[in-house]
């Protein structure tokens, strides 16, 4: 069995909303249906926040013959919330909570073409790089 995770694509800034990008790494030991699974408990743990919406990503247009349907990208959401710094920050660490309780092995946050990985292993250093990212876009917001 191989591992499962999706490509990605950016996401970015629009009008007073941010559109964060979670992909969703389960490694090696996890299939398709695993992979969804875990896709679907950090979708639900992130509606509990104060987001406007969390969504399935989708990889653009499907084949001819499936009329106006999207592709879903297996294991990738979009998190949509108003442009607050703290809310940010509340997802970042709802979803390093998330991992600590999972078997996922990472997810990568990607927020206006700027993206950090993040893993269940709680370190210093990547605490410090959670809050350099989350700092950079709280500028913006």
């Amino acid at each position: 069995m191989t591992g499962v995770a999706c490509s990605w694509y950016s996401w970015s800034v629009t009008g007073a909303q941010w559109q964060l990008a979670a992909e969703l790494d389960a490694g090696p030991e996890h299939d398709a249906e695993e992979l969804a699974q875990l896709t679907q408990r950090l979708r639900d743990e992130l509606l509990e926040l104060d987001v406007d919406a969390v969504e399935p990503a989708t990889r653009g247009a499907a084949p001819d013959g499936a009329k106006g349907l999207e592709l879903l990208a297996v294991g990738g959401l979009v998190v949509r919330f108003a442009m607050k710094a703290n809310v940010l920050r509340t997802v970042v660490d709802a979803t390093v909570g998330w991992l600590g309780r999972q078997r996922a092995r990472s997810v990568k946050l990607t927020l206006d073409g700027d993206t950090i990985e993040l893993t269940g292993a709680s370190s210093a250093e990547q605490e410090r790089l959670i809050e350099l990212w989350v700092a950079r876009h709280a500028d913006a917001g």
